[in-house]
């Protein structure tokens, strides 16, 4: 068989898609969806954070202890994953 790459996990950029946790450096630096969020961005019309609901606290990455991953869910596993690599 294949060699085991390890756990999918919902890609940090765009949860719509999985990858794998070893993957994952590299994989945020070729995600089609950070392509596209860097293309919107771009855009002189572009506002990050326009429509997207809601008052109140937001979540911060920067808060979460790298050291302590095992107690968050895989979702917010990748996204720490990833912007420690970033």
């Amino acid at each position: 068989g294949g060699k085991d790459r390890g756990k999918r996990i919902p890609c940090p950029i765009d949860p719509s898609h999985l990858i794998f946790e070893s993957a994952i450096s590299k994989h945020v630096l070729v995600c089609p969806a950070a392509k596209q969020k860097e293309e919107a961005e771009g855009r002189s019309y572009y506002k990050e954070g326009v429509n997207c609901g809601g008052f109140g606290a937001t979540n911060n990455l920067d808060e979460i202890n790298v050291t302590n991953l095992d107690n968050l869910n895989d979702f917010e596993r990748a996204n720490q994953l990833a912007f420690a690599v970033l």
